[in-house]
Protein backbone atom coordinates (compact mmCIF):
# COMPACT_ATOMS: atom_id res chain seq x y z
CA UNK A 1 0.00 0.00 0.00
CA UNK A 2 1.30 2.97 -1.39
CA UNK A 3 1.71 6.69 1.19
CA UNK A 4 -1.80 7.63 -1.11
CA UNK A 5 -3.46 4.88 -0.15
CA UNK A 6 -2.29 5.55 3.72
CA UNK A 7 -3.66 9.09 3.29
CA UNK A 8 -7.29 7.75 1.87
CA UNK A 9 -7.74 5.18 4.64
CA UNK A 10 -7.40 8.07 7.11
CA UNK A 11 -9.74 10.44 5.79
CA UNK A 12 -13.33 10.78 7.45
CA UNK A 13 -16.17 11.66 5.68
CA UNK A 14 -18.59 14.22 6.79
CA UNK A 15 -21.39 12.18 8.23
CA UNK A 16 -18.26 11.12 10.81
CA UNK A 17 -19.55 14.13 12.65
CA UNK A 18 -23.56 14.08 11.85
CA UNK A 19 -25.76 12.34 14.87
CA UNK A 20 -26.90 8.81 14.18
CA UNK A 21 -30.45 8.53 15.36
CA UNK A 22 -28.99 6.67 18.36
CA UNK A 23 -27.47 10.00 19.20
CA UNK A 24 -30.47 11.28 19.83
CA UNK A 25 -32.08 10.80 23.72
CA UNK A 26 -36.10 11.47 24.68
CA UNK A 27 -36.10 14.01 27.17
CA UNK A 28 -39.44 15.30 28.98
CA UNK A 29 -40.20 19.26 29.24
CA UNK A 30 -43.10 20.37 31.33
CA UNK A 31 -43.77 24.12 29.69
CA UNK A 32 -45.89 26.70 31.37
CA UNK A 33 -48.03 26.85 34.49
CA UNK A 34 -50.75 24.70 33.29
CA UNK A 35 -48.12 22.65 31.93
CA UNK A 36 -47.90 21.31 28.30
CA UNK A 37 -45.56 18.34 28.67
CA UNK A 38 -43.45 17.07 25.50
CA UNK A 39 -40.94 14.16 25.37
CA UNK A 40 -38.79 15.15 22.38
CA UNK A 41 -35.70 13.72 21.02
CA UNK A 42 -32.35 15.99 21.45
CA UNK A 43 -28.65 15.38 21.10
CA UNK A 44 -27.61 15.17 25.14
CA UNK A 45 -24.26 17.15 24.19
CA UNK A 46 -23.84 20.36 26.11
CA UNK A 47 -21.78 21.93 22.99
CA UNK A 48 -20.96 20.72 19.13
CA UNK A 49 -19.97 21.76 15.85
CA UNK A 50 -22.00 24.86 15.47
CA UNK A 51 -23.94 23.96 12.14
CA UNK A 52 -25.72 21.32 14.47
CA UNK A 53 -26.66 22.94 17.38
CA UNK A 54 -29.75 22.79 16.75
CA UNK A 55 -29.74 19.01 17.40
CA UNK A 56 -29.45 20.71 20.70
CA UNK A 57 -32.69 22.16 23.32
CA UNK A 58 -30.34 25.23 24.80
CA UNK A 59 -32.50 27.29 27.62
CA UNK A 60 -33.16 29.84 25.07
CA UNK A 61 -35.43 27.87 23.72
CA UNK A 62 -36.95 26.57 26.49
CA UNK A 63 -37.46 30.38 27.69
CA UNK A 64 -39.53 31.34 24.45
CA UNK A 65 -41.29 28.01 25.01
CA UNK A 66 -42.40 29.17 28.23
CA UNK A 67 -43.04 32.82 27.19
CA UNK A 68 -45.76 31.31 24.09
CA UNK A 69 -47.50 29.01 26.54
CA UNK A 70 -47.78 32.37 28.95
CA UNK A 71 -49.59 33.82 25.14
CA UNK A 72 -52.29 31.26 24.33
CA UNK A 73 -54.86 33.97 23.37
CA UNK A 74 -53.00 34.65 20.27
CA UNK A 75 -52.21 31.63 18.36
CA UNK A 76 -55.86 30.28 17.49
CA UNK A 77 -56.54 30.61 14.29
CA UNK A 78 -53.66 31.50 12.83
CA UNK A 79 -50.78 30.58 10.88
CA UNK A 80 -47.44 30.46 12.51
CA UNK A 81 -43.76 29.36 11.57
CA UNK A 82 -41.07 28.91 13.81
CA UNK A 83 -37.42 29.70 11.81
CA UNK A 84 -34.00 28.30 12.95
CA UNK A 85 -36.32 25.51 14.67
CA UNK A 86 -33.59 23.62 16.10
CA UNK A 87 -35.67 20.44 18.02
CA UNK A 88 -38.71 22.25 18.01
CA UNK A 89 -39.69 22.48 21.36
CA UNK A 90 -40.76 26.51 20.94
CA UNK A 91 -42.65 25.36 17.84
CA UNK A 92 -44.00 22.03 19.33
CA UNK A 93 -45.48 24.40 21.97
CA UNK A 94 -47.18 26.28 19.73
CA UNK A 95 -48.90 23.43 17.59
CA UNK A 96 -51.14 22.47 20.98
CA UNK A 97 -52.18 26.37 21.53
CA UNK A 98 -54.69 25.65 18.47
CA UNK A 99 -53.21 27.91 15.48
CA UNK A 100 -54.64 26.97 12.32
CA UNK A 101 -51.23 25.57 11.07
CA UNK A 102 -47.82 25.52 12.24
CA UNK A 103 -44.52 25.15 9.94
CA UNK A 104 -41.27 24.26 11.75
CA UNK A 105 -38.38 25.20 9.62
CA UNK A 106 -34.42 25.17 9.72
CA UNK A 107 -31.61 25.35 7.44
CA UNK A 108 -29.81 22.30 7.92
CA UNK A 109 -31.18 18.90 6.49
CA UNK A 110 -30.13 16.93 9.59
CA UNK A 111 -31.67 18.83 12.29
CA UNK A 112 -35.13 18.69 10.27
CA UNK A 113 -34.76 14.72 10.28
CA UNK A 114 -35.25 15.52 14.14
CA UNK A 115 -37.54 17.62 14.23
CA UNK A 116 -39.64 15.03 11.92
CA UNK A 117 -38.91 12.31 14.39
CA UNK A 118 -40.03 14.60 17.09
CA UNK A 119 -43.83 15.40 15.60
CA UNK A 120 -43.86 11.93 14.21
CA UNK A 121 -43.18 10.88 18.07
CA UNK A 122 -46.13 13.39 19.31
CA UNK A 123 -48.56 11.67 16.87
CA UNK A 124 -49.30 15.62 15.88
CA UNK A 125 -51.48 16.08 12.98
CA UNK A 126 -49.70 16.16 9.74
CA UNK A 127 -52.19 18.77 8.41
CA UNK A 128 -51.82 20.66 10.85
CA UNK A 129 -47.73 20.60 11.66
CA UNK A 130 -45.29 20.41 8.79
CA UNK A 131 -41.75 20.87 8.02
CA UNK A 132 -39.54 22.48 5.59
CA UNK A 133 -35.68 23.20 5.11
CA UNK A 134 -35.36 27.38 5.23
CA UNK A 135 -32.75 29.48 5.64
CA UNK A 136 -32.60 33.28 6.06
CA UNK A 137 -30.04 34.95 2.98
CA UNK A 138 -31.02 32.12 1.01
CA UNK A 139 -33.71 33.63 -1.79
CA UNK A 140 -34.89 29.81 -3.35
CA UNK A 141 -35.76 28.18 -0.10
CA UNK A 142 -37.89 31.23 0.63
CA UNK A 143 -39.61 31.24 -2.65
CA UNK A 144 -40.30 27.08 -2.37
CA UNK A 145 -41.56 28.22 1.21
CA UNK A 146 -44.28 30.23 -0.84
CA UNK A 147 -44.73 27.62 -3.41
CA UNK A 148 -45.47 25.37 -0.48
CA UNK A 149 -48.06 27.27 1.69
CA UNK A 150 -49.35 29.76 -0.60
CA UNK A 151 -52.96 29.49 1.70
CA UNK A 152 -51.44 29.30 4.63
CA UNK A 153 -48.28 31.96 4.72
CA UNK A 154 -47.57 33.12 8.51
CA UNK A 155 -48.71 36.02 10.14
CA UNK A 156 -46.94 34.89 13.42
CA UNK A 157 -42.98 33.97 13.43
CA UNK A 158 -41.09 32.93 15.99
CA UNK A 159 -37.69 31.74 16.58
CA UNK A 160 -34.65 31.04 19.34
CA UNK A 161 -31.23 32.69 19.23
CA UNK A 162 -31.36 33.47 15.08
CA UNK A 163 -29.42 36.04 15.44
CA UNK A 164 -25.90 34.07 16.55
CA UNK A 165 -23.54 36.17 14.61
CA UNK A 166 -22.07 33.21 12.61
CA UNK A 167 -25.80 32.63 11.42
CA UNK A 168 -25.35 35.91 9.52
CA UNK A 169 -26.33 39.31 9.38
CA UNK A 170 -29.27 40.23 11.44
CA UNK A 171 -31.33 42.44 8.46
CA UNK A 172 -31.28 38.30 6.93
CA UNK A 173 -33.92 36.88 8.91
CA UNK A 174 -36.03 40.01 9.15
CA UNK A 175 -35.71 39.55 5.21
CA UNK A 176 -36.79 36.10 5.58
CA UNK A 177 -39.90 37.16 8.16
CA UNK A 178 -41.27 39.40 5.69
CA UNK A 179 -40.65 37.20 2.73
CA UNK A 180 -42.65 34.26 4.07
CA UNK A 181 -45.44 36.21 6.07
CA UNK A 182 -48.69 36.89 5.29
CA UNK A 183 -48.79 40.72 4.70
CA UNK A 184 -52.82 40.63 3.77
CA UNK A 185 -52.75 40.99 7.86
CA UNK A 186 -52.93 44.51 10.37
CA UNK A 187 -49.55 42.90 11.68
CA UNK A 188 -46.77 40.92 11.16
CA UNK A 189 -45.66 39.36 14.90
CA UNK A 190 -42.10 38.24 15.44
CA UNK A 191 -41.72 36.60 18.83
CA UNK A 192 -37.75 35.69 19.25
CA UNK A 193 -36.06 34.56 22.03
CA UNK A 194 -32.56 36.51 21.80
CA UNK A 195 -29.16 35.74 23.60
CA UNK A 196 -27.72 38.92 23.40
CA UNK A 197 -23.61 38.68 21.93
CA UNK A 198 -22.86 42.02 22.14
CA UNK A 199 -24.98 42.75 19.49
CA UNK A 200 -28.12 43.68 20.79
CA UNK A 201 -28.14 47.11 19.29
CA UNK A 202 -27.59 45.97 15.86
CA UNK A 203 -30.49 43.61 16.28
CA UNK A 204 -32.62 46.22 17.37
CA UNK A 205 -31.78 48.64 14.50
CA UNK A 206 -32.02 46.21 11.70
CA UNK A 207 -35.54 45.38 13.08
CA UNK A 208 -36.39 49.15 13.15
CA UNK A 209 -35.16 49.45 9.16
CA UNK A 210 -37.18 46.61 8.69
CA UNK A 211 -40.28 48.22 9.77
CA UNK A 212 -41.18 46.55 13.08
CA UNK A 213 -41.44 47.58 16.19
CA UNK A 214 -40.49 45.78 19.75
CA UNK A 215 -42.05 45.02 23.66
Amino acid sequence: MDSSDDEADCLIGATFFQPREGDQVLKTFDIGREPISLSLYTNPASTTDYHLTGTIIWPVSQLLAHYLASRPEIFPGRHVAEIGAGCALAGLVVAKLSPASCAITDGEKVVLSIIERNVKHLELDPALVTTKILRWGDQASAESFLAAYPDRLPSIVVGADVFHPSFGEPHEVFDLILAIADRTQPAVEFVCGLVDRNNRDKVLMAAKQSGFDWE
